[in-house]
């Protein structure tokens, strides 16, 4: 597990928030970990969780598909000591999968009704790494029909005439209503950072190829990347422990990632660069406020922060990406498009006319060269900076039904392939949260993770 032992002192923290349900908190997954467990304890954690499912889940629509009797039947084989694993880093740990990951324990259907009821009867290889380590999985998340931009039926936590997001909008309401201590979820664009920020939890991005993408629903190869949803950055960090690559079968994750495991980063050496880009002037006066707290008390804990303006050439990522984004949904789904045009939603079927009638295959081609120009030029801006800072959304969540194109940068770390991470430290026009993103160099997982925590055991409430 990454090193996380940094040096703690109080911090200016957030604003306030309104209110969740009064839901049951339950210990996070690396609280109960470490807890000393008793006879019971791994089913007294889990119907802490099904608590809160039984109240909520009508209401804020998270799950696709819940199964509390399988929850059930596996923890008590926990207590028995029956349920056999091969290592015990996430023992007893209950999460949700967003339903575009396959389960074997589930249906996957992809947020359509061309799947409706399928059952691919096998495991995406991240829900296996979970498996392995003695977690398991409790429901599929909500999700938006194949993970692209037609809203899910899920609805914001903290108020339920809004929105939680984009794709992966499940998972992230179901880790702040305390259904699980852990999601997994899917990032094309922004659909990791976006909802966490909605819904006032953290959300993790990884480098690009460090989660294996095995049995997961491909919308678009050189943007899709598996994440995952909890409310402290040390869930996360087991999270990566358990389901990241490693070894010589994946040569750059072991040149550039596997070195750096176990190291400890010093804050006092952290160089931290206040990002000003092509969608900062849609970022409304109160986060940008609030910004300035943070800013003031990174002044006292690390070794330079400055302000950075990207550069202008950024600007093209955002026409970029959605020339890919457009070229290879007309591709994946072209089975599923001429089988059943009608199932498809307005906004997906107009981007696939698109990609397969406006877009040709050397266009595709010519912007993934420039997709890779971009990061490349990116990774070399972080040899002058350990951490980016960024809002995760530009306000708090627009009404249920109005999520328009957003504009924020998420798809800049998307398509740069770097980790990137967001936390509930901020709150919005409409007294919802929003989220402080931080961005590393891609590889740089480790260090975005040291200094994430530092941020989560510090500044934030």
């Amino acid at each position: 597990m990454p090193n996380t032992d940094v040096n703690t002192q109080s911090g200016k923290a957030k604003g306030d928030v309104m209110g969740l349900p009064p839901i049951k908190k339950n210990l996070s997954a690396t609280e109960f970990i470490s807890s000393k467990k008793e006879k019971g304890s791994y089913s007294e954690y889990l119907n802490g969780f099904i608590e809160n499912i039984e109240k909520y889940d009508e209401a804020f629509k998270v799950f696709k598909v819940i199964s509390t009797d399988h929850g059930k039947k596996i923890a008590t084989e926990l207590d028995e000591g029956t349920y056999k694993t091969h290592h015990d880093r996430m023992q007893g740990i209950p999460i949700t999968v967003k339903d575009v990951l396959n389960s074997s324990d589930f249906p996957t259907e992809h947020g359509s009704s061309i799947y409706e009821g399928y059952t691919p009867g096998n495991d995406a290889r991240v829900v296996t790494d979970v498996k392995r380590n003695g977690g398991y999985v409790i429901g599929k998340t909500q999700t938006a029909e194949f993970a692209v931009h037609n809203e899910a039926e899920t609805k914001n936590p903290y108020d339920s005439t809004r929105t939680a997001g984009t794709s992966s909008s499940g998972s992230a309401a179901s880790v702040a209503l305390q259904m699980a201590p852990i999601s997994l979820g899917t990032q094309t664009a922004g659909s990791i950072i976006r909802p966490a920020s909605y819904c006032g939890v953290i959300g993790f991005k990884p480098s690009f190829g460090v989660f294996p993408r095995t049995a997961v629903l491909k919308t678009t190869d050189t943007l899709d990347t598996v994440g995952c949803f909890s409310n402290t950055v040390a869930d996360s960090a087991l999270v990566f422990d358990v389901c990241r690559v490693t070894g010589l079968n994946y040569p750059l994750v072991n040149k550039h990632l596997d070195p750096n495991d176990g190291k400890t980063y010093s804050m006092k050496d952290m160089r931290v660069g206040i990002l000003k880009g092509p969608k900062t002037s849609f970022e409304v006066d109160t986060l940008k406020t609030q910004q300035q707290d943070l800013v003031k008390f990174l002044e006292g804990e690390v070794k330079e922060v400055k302000q950075f303006t990207l550069p202008e050439r950024f600007n093209r990522a955002f026409d970029v990406h959605e020339l890919i984004y457009r070229k290879a949904l007309s591709y994946y789904f072209k089975w599923e498009w001429n089988r059943d045009r009608a199932a498809f939603s307005d906004i997906l079927a107009e981007m696939i006319e698109d990609g397969l009638n406006n877009i040709t295959t050397e266009m595709y081609y010519d912007a993934t060269y420039e997709q890779h120009v971009l990061g490349r030029d990116l990774n070399t801006i972080f040899d002058d900076f350990d951490v980016l800072i960024t809002m995760s959304a530009e306000d708090d969540a627009p009404e249920y039904g109005c999520l328009d194109r957003p504009n924020d940068h998420n798809l800049l770390w998307t398509m740069g392939l770097t980790p990137s991470i967001t936390l509930p430290l901020y709150t919005g026009n409409r007294g919802l949260p929003v989220g402080a993103q931080f961005v590393s160099k891609r590889f740089d997982d480790f260090k975005l993770l040291q200094f994430s925590n530092f941020i989560d055991q510090n500044f934030r409430k």
